[in-house]
């Protein structure tokens, strides 16, 4: 057994997108086979339990994915890309063939099901090239349709109301200091209604059984977060219940209420790691719903609440499809124990010390690591959870030890000499484990964590290189695109005419006189938050300025790298650890 190498992602099987069924009986996921030819993948939906109690697909591929079962059981729907777009399929689960329900120009980017199975609420993106917004239609299931939005904002999470007659939804706003705000409509297409002001943040909003509120959890100014329940009638959002503990909250988890309407539950960040809660809202206290040590990817649960799926395992494992009972005692495990098709095996996390969710991982044999990487970024969720549990693998496996630094919500803003320290402090710590000779340390992210990346380098020369993925470096001009918030993970920015020293002091272009460390950028031609052009301009500030820098822009790669075409994720793993190495061995 060897460690995870970049080219290993050609034999890597990935579980994704888990729904279960009414009853809870069975559970449907997305399969992704590796695809080398086209350097892509082939997705098929499988099912676990039900009639058959070992894995079973029940479409061919090549390109389906986020399957999800009608309330009614009769049908399960998924998407399936045609020429290009996205396109929500039925499959009738009595048997027969796969039939095409949308055909919208844009394809269908997220979808719901109505409480009797007979109707979906659909997002597609409406609107001119660089200026298109996600907008909502209405599809029963004999085709016709009508659209419910036309709004200069995007929609997010539309959630049906119990007798169908309504949905609820996140509006985003782009234009002018991006802000959200709930709000529904009829689905018979009568006028919207804004049930909360425009504020910093809220999550995707969920019905109560009565139909007479939602519930979301929200963040005002500087407020930590909480579950509000807001009513369709209007009013001021009523607090429900706080953060059972700090930063459970950040990631603004997904929303099941579950049995009668009195559990809800949620999938939230604890120690840098997601852990499957419940809350009572009888009696608004909090429990874990998931085993210590296991990493909870995603969750589904039964109508009744008894029976919960999971995509769950290990630090150091590929994650499995699990199926448990209302007391955690596991019914059914997919079992795909060839998800690894060479003789590869995985680095285990282990928590650094007491640090909030800090994790090292060694390399292996530890006396010939060649120093430390720093990654600031996404939670730990398993070896193959996203693009920064497979990049830190591929760091590990080229002799790296890395240290996984959890962002919290308000890294991004705060003072970067503070964050440098607190993130300096934590290395020290990790290269206290490694031999004298690699007690030399690097820095790498991707997207936020990639431009928080660039914020510590400008004020810390303690970084022997470093490398960013997708990284903000021009605010004003992604102030213009509307994407400022999602590139920097900073709410509420004032426009740069209010406050130009702000954006003076936040953009990596404007300090790259500070920017002293060898640098990779790494840029997407499909990365619609942080084009190719903040790639660019960044690398030419720097030759200007004589430092050693290399910028590599990639046709295939959008916002995340998990997504990119397997030739292109070995590509990027591959230069990242080899530019972090080459130039900690200097």
């Amino acid at each position: 057994m060897r460690a995870f190498r970049p080219r290993d992602v050609f034999h890597l099987r990935r579980i994704r997108d888990i729904d279960v069924s009414p009853e809870g009986d069975a559970v449907a996921y997305t399969l992704a086979d590796p695809d080398p030819t086209p350097g892509g993948v082939q997705r098929r939906i499988y099912r676990l339990g039900g009639a058959a109690q070992d894995p079973e697909p029940l479409t061919r591929g090549p390109a389906d994915r986020l399957p999800s079962f009608a309330p009614d059981g009769r049908h399960l729907a998924f998407l399936r890309s045609l020429d290009g777009s996205e396109q929500i399929h039925l499959l009738p689960l009595a048997g027969g063939e796969a039939l095409q329900l949308t055909a919208l120009g844009a394809g269908v980017r997220a979808y719901a099901w109505g409480p009797q199975g007979q109707q979906l609420a659909v997002l597609s993106s409406v609107g001119p090239p660089g200026r298109t917004m996600d907008q909502v239609f209405h599809f029963a299931l004999d085709g016709t349709w009508r659209q419910l939005s036309e709004d200069a904002f995007d929609h997010q999470g539309p959630s049906f109301a119990p007798d169908g007659r309504a949905l609820a939804c996140l509006l985003v706003r782009r234009s002018g200091p991006p802000a959200c705000a709930l709000a529904v409509v009829p689905t018979d297409g009568g006028p919207w209604r804004r049930l909360s002001e425009w504020q910093e943040v809220w999550s995707e909003p969920l019905f109560a059984p009565d139909g007479a509120s939602v519930y979301a959890i929200g963040r005002r100014l500087d407020e930590a977060p909480r579950l509000y329940r807001v009513s369709v009638e209007g009013g001021p959002p009523a607090a429900v219940a706080d953060e059972p503990w700090p930063d459970a909250f950040a990631d603004l988890p997904e929303l099941r209420l579950v049995g009668d309407g009195q559990r809800l539950l949620a999938l939230c960040r604890r120690r840098g790691v997601r852990v499957l809660a419940h809350l009572s809202l009888s009696t608004r206290r909090w429990q874990f719903a998931s085993e210590p040590g296991r990493l909870v990817q995603a969750f589904a649960a039964s109508i009744d609440g008894e029976r919960v799926a999971l995509l769950a395992g290990a630090p150091a494992e590929p994650p499995e499809v699990e199926l448990r009972d209302e007391s955690g005692r596991l019914l059914l495990r997919s079992d795909h124990h060839d998800l690894f098709r060479a003789d590869v095996h995985f680095m285990p996390e282990e928590p650094l010390g007491e640090t909030d969710g800090a994790r090292l991982l060694l390399p292996e044999p530890l006396p010939l690591a060649r120093g430390l990487a720093v990654l600031p970024g996404d939670t730990a969720d398993g070896a193959t959870g996203g693009a920064g549990s497979l990049l830190a693998q591929a760091l590990c496996g080229h002799g790296l030890a890395v240290l996984r630094v959890p962002l919290r919500a308000a890294d991004a803003a705060e003072d970067p000499a503070a964050l440098a320290k607190d993130v300096l402090d934590l290395a020290q710590a990790a290269m206290s484990r490694l031999p004298e000779h690699a007690r030399r340390v690097a820095l790498c992210g991707s997207g936020v964590g990639g431009y928080v990346a660039l914020r510590l380098l400008c004020v810390s020369a303690d970084f022997r290189a470093a490398a960013v993925l997708g990284a903000a470096t021009d605010l004003i001009g992604l102030f213009a695109s509307g994407d400022l918030a999602a590139a920097t993970g900073i709410p509420n920015w004032p426009a740069p005419w209010e406050s130009p020293e702000l954006y003076v002091e936040r953009s990596p272009l404007l300090q790259a006189g500070d920017l002293r460390a060898p640098l990779l950028l790494v840029g997407g031609e499909e990365d619609r938050v942080a084009p190719p052009a903040q790639v660019r301009e960044l690398a030419h500030a720097l030759r200007c300025l004589g430092r050693i820098v290399r910028e590599e822009v990639h046709q295939g790669l959008g916002r995340d790298l998990a997504e990119a075409p397997l030739r292109v994720q070995a590509q990027v793993m591959g230069e990242v650890a080899g530019w972090l190495v080459d130039h900690l061995a200097q």
